[in-house]
């Protein structure tokens, strides 16, 4: 019975802490980016986004995330960014691109960027530049 307890309180723990990590990673900044899959269909992707100057970046935890998939195979995206949505091509970004863009994510998005990229467990980012597009 008091396994039982101890282990209804950590699946409790569990799921405060992941809801709180939820809302806090929809407390700043966060865009719908558009993109295709390999087969035509169109994801829709939250994530946070960071400007240098009037460059706009994304970035992957991950090498397998879908969206970055997405726009490897096709760069032909669409941001919804508050109420405008525009034109992009995607442009992964080199080693000192993903040291800009990490800099940038933890000066804008804080403690819950360590927190979300430590959870990913990925030893690298991937960023992408944003390219406006006719």
């Amino acid at each position: 019975m008091r396994v039982l307890k101890v282990l209804a309180v950590m699946v409790g723990v569990v799921v405060v802490a992941g809801a709180g990590l939820m809302v806090a990673s929809e407390s700043q900044e966060v865009v719908v980016l558009h993109s295709t899959t390999a087969s035509g269909e169109t994801n829709e992707t939250r994530l946070w986004v960071v400007d240098d100057g009037e460059t706009a970046w994304l970035r992957s935890g991950g090498a397998k995330r879908p969206w970055l998939a997405d726009v490897r195979g096709n760069p032909h995206v669409m941001l919804e960014r508050g109420d405008t949505r525009m034109k992009y091509r995607a442009v992964e970004g080199d080693a000192v691109a993903r040291s800009l863009v990490d800099t940038l994510m933890r000066e804008k998005y804080g403690l819950v960027d360590a927190i979300i990229l430590g959870l990913e467990g990925s030893p690298s980012t991937f960023p992408v530049r944003l390219e406006p597009s006719p």
